[in-house]
């Protein structure tokens, strides 16, 4: 009678661990789909990410190229404003001794007509 109640309890505690070990291998096997999911994801999201570095390091490489150019515009800009200023100055040098000079002939001239007139009276 013990040995078969010790049977019936063996029998019966064996079912349950079969049973705990089922559904522990359904949760281990859900978990593991789940982490299987969530590393797909997390994969994906680090390639699109990787992706957008590389189309930021792209463009940032294409905006300096750019900036590049615009310095060496800018410079020549500089170069070719500073031969205009220098020429300008010459010539507002040449405008203001011409001037002088008409001013100069025409106080000149003026001052012979007066003198003429002077006489003549």
């Amino acid at each position: 009678d013990e040995l078969e109640a010790m049977r019936a309890a063996h029998a019966r505690l064996a079912s349950e661990v079969k049973n705990m070990q089922g559904k522990l291998n359904e949760l281990v096997t859900q978990d593991l789909s789940a982490r299987s999911s969530q590393h797909t994801a997390l994969l994906k999201r680090l390639a699109h990410a990787e992706q957008v570095l590389a189309n930021a390091s792209d463009a940032l490489q294409e905006h300096g190229r750019a900036l590049e150019a615009c310095k060496v515009a800018q410079a020549k800009f500089a170069k070719d404003l500073q031969a205009q200023d220098t020429k300008h100055a010459a010539a507002t040098s040449r405008f203001n001794y011409v001037e002088q000079i008409i001013g100069d002939s025409a106080e000149k001239h003026s001052q012979e007509v007066a003198s003429c007139h002077a006489k003549l009276e």
